[in-house]
């Protein structure tokens, strides 16, 4: 069950470096190895991203706004938050 999470976790980290919304059509495969001492699990799937504009998903230029002033800031300094009514 450990090496299962493990493996899951890798994909979605590479799927998030590749900037993905979600991972479809994961395939898995389970191989015992060594008298079943080993265990070898392979893991496949398609990352996709949104390619419409909806209300809930911000542009990729909006994104790159976001990502600009979150580097900027430090882990410490504390992020103001105004909004217009």
């Amino acid at each position: 069950a450990v090496a299962r999470r493990v493996a899951l976790a890798r994909m979605r980290f590479q799927a998030d470096e590749l900037g993905a919304d979600g991972i479809i059509s994961i395939h898995s495969k389970i191989e015992h190895l060594h008298h079943r001492r080993w265990m070898e699990i392979t893991l496949s799937g398609t990352a996709v991203r949104y390619m419409g504009s909806n209300r809930y998903t911000p542009s990729r230029e909006q994104e790159q706004e976001q990502a600009v002033v979150l580097s900027s800031l430090s882990p410490r300094q504390p992020v103001t938050v105004r909004t217009h009514s």
